[in-house]
């Protein structure tokens, strides 16, 4: 970006880098941002990126119409996840250039240019609170320490997209770093479920593990709303044999979720064309079988000390799964 800028006038972009560091050059000033930290530029500020680590890569998301903002904390009051004070704002760095500059810029989607005879970058001074800014994600405060089940995705939320609809956000940035994992008498992994939410992950280092997809640092995963999903099978049975003790987890890795109410639709370059797609592999789940099987006999006591009547597994060859009644049971 040679005497170029590009302004976004469409919606907010949040941009992480997951590989080299971004020198980010806005109107307001300059910010470094590297791996593990997460740069936002709104809608309508000018900006170039220049590349101190030679080649990049990482995620952008763009929300159109609102701002990222903090969540409210409720009953965690002032403490926890996200702290206003560990986001950091450019200071005012001014450039003297009186050559040609071309600017790009998006506008509903169309990009347009022009070319101007100075600088974008020559604003000596600003003020206000409508500014570019970083934060350091290993900053964030987790508060998943759960005594019982799983807390909701939201307590990893970093940063917040609203919608219209109270209660429900465009998009969630959420976090996952170091932390421990302290629940007792729960199954520890994700369970599988479905939810509302569309889930894209990625994971900016470390090592992503136990998880039923393939996910390496700088790649996505891809959970459509309302879509099934959870662990492998063998993760399954790691974590119903293993010892339920207080653990660390995720030591040495920093992943993100972007958490969204809307659908998202994969472009058939993405889809067809990169090459890159990671085809999960449907036998890992091969010799899967109900487990509550393995403890009939005590599910039974508890249906007949119900006044219920137990449940007699069907062996007739001739009826199918679906006739033979729920799990084949009656």
């Amino acid at each position: 970006m040679q005497k170029s800028a590009f302004c976004n006038n469409d919606g907010d972009m949040l941009i992480l880098p997951q590989q080299g560091r971004l020198d980010i050059q806005t109107e307001m000033g300059r910010m470094m941002v590297r791996p593990g930290e997460l740069a936002v530029v709104q809608a309508g500020i000018r900006f170039k990126v220049s590349l101190p680590d030679g080649p990049s890569r990482g995620y952008i998301q763009e929300v159109f119409g609102v701002h990222w903002e903090l969540p409210e904390l409720g009953p965690f009051g002032s403490n926890g996840m996200a702290y206003p004070r560990d986001f950091e704002t450019p200071v005012a760095s001014f450039d003297l250039d009186s050559s040609e500059w071309t600017i790009y810029h998006k506008v509903a989607g169309q990009l347009h240019s022009c070319v101007q005879k100075h600088t974008p970058f020559d604003v000596v001074a600003w003020h206000g609170n409508y500014a570019p800014y970083k934060y350091a994600i290993e900053k964030f405060v987790n508060m998943a320490c759960v005594e019982k089940e799983q807390a909701d995705p939201t307590i990893y939320c970093v940063l917040t997209a609203k919608s219209r609809v109270p209660g429900v956000s465009i998009s969630d940035f959420l976090a996952f770093t170091p932390r421990w994992s302290t629940t007792t008498d729960t199954f520890k992994p994700p369970y599988y479920h479905r939810n509302m939410s569309t889930e894209v992950m990625g994971l900016i280092y470390g090592k992503w593990g136990g998880s039923s997809h393939s996910l390496e640092a700088g790649g996505l995963s891809y959970e459509g709303s309302f879509m099934p999903h959870g662990e492998s099978y063998q993760t399954w049975k790691d974590a119903t044999s293993r010892d339920l003790k207080p653990e660390r987890v995720m030591d040495g890795t920093m992943a993100f979720m972007m958490h969204m109410s809307v659908p998202m639709l994969l472009t058939r370059y993405a889809l067809k064309e990169t090459g890159c797609l990671h085809s999960s592999d449907d036998s890992k789940w091969d010799d899967m079988h109900r487990h509550f099987e393995d403890h009939l006999s005590e599910v039974n006591a508890v249906l007949v000390a119900a006044g219920r009547n137990p449940l007699v597994k069907d062996t007739g060859a001739a009826r199918s799964e679906a006739e033979a009644g729920v799990n084949g049971y009656h």
